[in-house]
């Protein structure tokens, strides 16, 4: 199992670039982890439908419980995780804000190389502290766990 990281600022083409890795395999699953919630994330999501277009790419949509997708790849399959940023904020905000320990103790299970049995996964995810600190006590709670979670 590979593991690859494509971090970028938020619309920096980092869909595109890993819809390029993905291509180079045989075998390629989309894993898109964004929730419909209103009419700007749904051109976000409609622009990336399309980018996958006639790329023979199966989609699979999953918010929360990236397991039950890990359990449904095959030795051979690729994954192009689209993004951990968008996947973290929804265990976050579904989990009332972890902790540290508990976050940590969550990605164990998900991300444990005995549940990761296939090929390679290829994850996208946000540079979330380049930009300074952010305005709020609860960002800044969220920029850290954020951070966390993107080591």
């Amino acid at each position: 199992m590979e593991i690859e990281l494509i971090v970028g600022g938020v619309s920096s083409g980092k869909t595109k670039f890993g819809l390029r890795k993905l291509m180079e395999h045989k075998s390629r699953f989309y894993l898109a982890t964004n929730y419909f919630c209103d009419q700007e994330m749904q051109n976000k999501i409609h622009q990336h439908q399309q980018e996958r277009k006639g790329l023979h790419i199966t989609t699979i949509e999953e918010p929360l419980y990236l397991n039950n997708v890990w359990k449904e790849l095959k030795r051979e399959d690729t994954c192009l995780l689209d993004c951990l940023t968008t996947w973290s904020t929804n265990i976050l905000h579904e989990n009332n804000m972890l902790n540290e320990s508990e976050i940590e103790s969550h990605l164990n299970t998900v991300f444990h190389k005995n549940k990761l049995t296939f090929n390679k996964l290829i994850i996208i995810t946000n540079e979330i502290g380049l930009g300074g600190l952010w305005s709020t006590k609860k960002a800044r709670e969220y920029q850290r766990k954020l951070g966390f979670i993107n080591q």
